[in-house]
Protein backbone atom coordinates (compact mmCIF):
# COMPACT_ATOMS: atom_id res chain seq x y z
CA UNK A 1 0.00 0.00 0.00
CA UNK A 2 1.33 3.47 -0.63
CA UNK A 3 0.71 6.44 0.66
CA UNK A 4 -0.33 9.61 -1.31
CA UNK A 5 3.57 10.21 -1.41
CA UNK A 6 4.54 7.34 -2.73
CA UNK A 7 5.88 5.90 0.49
CA UNK A 8 5.34 2.32 0.81
CA UNK A 9 4.13 1.41 3.74
CA UNK A 10 5.70 -1.49 5.88
CA UNK A 11 3.48 -3.90 8.18
CA UNK A 12 5.69 -6.89 9.60
CA UNK A 13 5.60 -7.52 13.21
CA UNK A 14 5.48 -3.64 14.53
CA UNK A 15 1.60 -4.25 15.20
CA UNK A 16 1.20 -7.52 17.23
CA UNK A 17 -1.51 -7.94 19.16
CA UNK A 18 -5.35 -8.97 19.29
CA UNK A 19 -7.42 -10.11 16.33
CA UNK A 20 -7.96 -8.07 13.68
CA UNK A 21 -6.36 -5.08 14.84
CA UNK A 22 -7.46 -1.59 14.07
CA UNK A 23 -4.21 -1.42 11.75
CA UNK A 24 -5.94 -4.52 9.57
CA UNK A 25 -9.06 -3.07 9.26
CA UNK A 26 -8.25 0.07 8.20
CA UNK A 27 -5.34 -1.01 5.98
CA UNK A 28 -8.14 -3.65 4.09
CA UNK A 29 -11.04 -0.46 3.55
CA UNK A 30 -8.58 1.41 2.27
CA UNK A 31 -7.12 -1.42 -0.24
CA UNK A 32 -10.73 -1.96 -1.18
CA UNK A 33 -11.54 1.71 -1.52
CA UNK A 34 -8.95 2.05 -3.93
CA UNK A 35 -9.40 -0.32 -5.75
CA UNK A 36 -12.87 -2.52 -5.74
CA UNK A 37 -11.94 -4.02 -9.17
CA UNK A 38 -8.47 -5.86 -7.80
CA UNK A 39 -10.64 -8.17 -5.25
CA UNK A 40 -13.29 -10.68 -5.30
CA UNK A 41 -14.98 -13.11 -3.15
CA UNK A 42 -12.09 -15.70 -3.57
CA UNK A 43 -9.32 -15.52 -0.62
CA UNK A 44 -7.05 -16.72 -2.70
CA UNK A 45 -7.05 -14.41 -5.47
CA UNK A 46 -7.66 -11.46 -2.72
CA UNK A 47 -4.78 -13.11 -0.72
CA UNK A 48 -2.19 -12.57 -4.05
CA UNK A 49 -3.86 -9.33 -4.92
CA UNK A 50 -2.94 -7.56 -1.25
CA UNK A 51 0.49 -9.27 -1.56
CA UNK A 52 1.15 -7.33 -4.20
CA UNK A 53 -0.57 -4.06 -3.44
CA UNK A 54 1.08 -4.04 0.52
CA UNK A 55 4.31 -4.56 1.51
CA UNK A 56 4.14 -6.89 4.39
CA UNK A 57 7.04 -8.99 5.84
CA UNK A 58 4.44 -11.68 7.39
CA UNK A 59 2.08 -13.94 5.98
CA UNK A 60 -0.26 -13.65 9.11
CA UNK A 61 -0.50 -9.91 8.25
CA UNK A 62 -1.07 -10.14 4.54
CA UNK A 63 -3.39 -13.40 5.43
CA UNK A 64 -5.66 -11.08 7.73
CA UNK A 65 -6.05 -8.37 5.03
CA UNK A 66 -7.21 -10.49 2.84
CA UNK A 67 -9.61 -12.60 4.85
CA UNK A 68 -10.99 -8.99 6.15
CA UNK A 69 -11.44 -7.71 2.36
CA UNK A 70 -12.62 -10.42 1.46
CA UNK A 71 -15.32 -9.84 4.09
CA UNK A 72 -16.13 -6.82 3.09
CA UNK A 73 -16.37 -7.58 -0.62
CA UNK A 74 -19.16 -10.77 0.08
CA UNK A 75 -20.87 -7.52 2.28
CA UNK A 76 -21.03 -5.32 -0.47
CA UNK A 77 -22.03 -7.94 -2.87
CA UNK A 78 -25.18 -8.99 -0.94
CA UNK A 79 -25.88 -5.43 -0.91
CA UNK A 80 -25.76 -5.25 -4.96
CA UNK A 81 -28.08 -8.05 -4.60
CA UNK A 82 -30.82 -6.75 -2.14
CA UNK A 83 -30.38 -9.51 0.15
CA UNK A 84 -28.38 -7.70 3.07
CA UNK A 85 -30.61 -4.42 3.65
CA UNK A 86 -28.07 -3.09 6.08
CA UNK A 87 -24.79 -3.90 6.84
CA UNK A 88 -23.73 -6.54 9.89
CA UNK A 89 -21.95 -4.74 12.76
CA UNK A 90 -19.42 -7.18 13.83
CA UNK A 91 -19.43 -7.62 17.47
CA UNK A 92 -16.22 -5.72 18.26
CA UNK A 93 -17.58 -2.65 17.04
CA UNK A 94 -20.87 -3.20 19.44
CA UNK A 95 -18.83 -3.30 22.08
CA UNK A 96 -17.20 0.08 21.79
CA UNK A 97 -20.45 1.85 21.33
Amino acid sequence: MQKESGEILDFGGRELGRVRTEIIKKTARELFEANPQRFSVDYEENKKAVDELVNSKTKRVRNRIAGYVTRLKTIENQKLSGALTEAPVPPEEIERE
